[in-house]
C-alpha cells in the first residue's frame, strides 16, 4: 500500500510541474506574439517610410538638371 501511495504522489507531482511548465510555455507564447505583432507594426511602417523617401527621391532627380549644365 505505500508503495502504491508513493507512486500515486510521484504522480501528483510531475502533474503539477506539468501544469506549471505549461503556464509557463503559454505566457512566453503570448508574449512573444506581442513582439511579433510590435514587430510587424514597425516594419508596416518602416515599409512606408521608405516607399515615401524613394518617390519623393525618384520625383527629385527627374526635377534636377543635369551635372553639365
Amino acid at each position: 500500500m505505500d508503495d502504491l501511495r508513493a507512486r500515486v504522489d510521484e504522480l501528483e507531482q510531475r502533474e503539477a510541474f506539468h501544469e506549471l511548465t505549461i503556464e509557463t510555455l503559454n505566457q512566453c507564447l503570448i508574449d512573444q506574439q506581442r513582439q511579433i505583432e510590435d514587430l510587424h507594426n514597425q516594419l508596416v511602417k518602416l515599409s512606408s517610410k521608405l516607399a515615401e523617401k524613394t518617390e519623393d527621391s525618384q520625383i527629385s532627380l527627374l526635377n534636377e538638371r543635369p551635372p553639365h549644365y
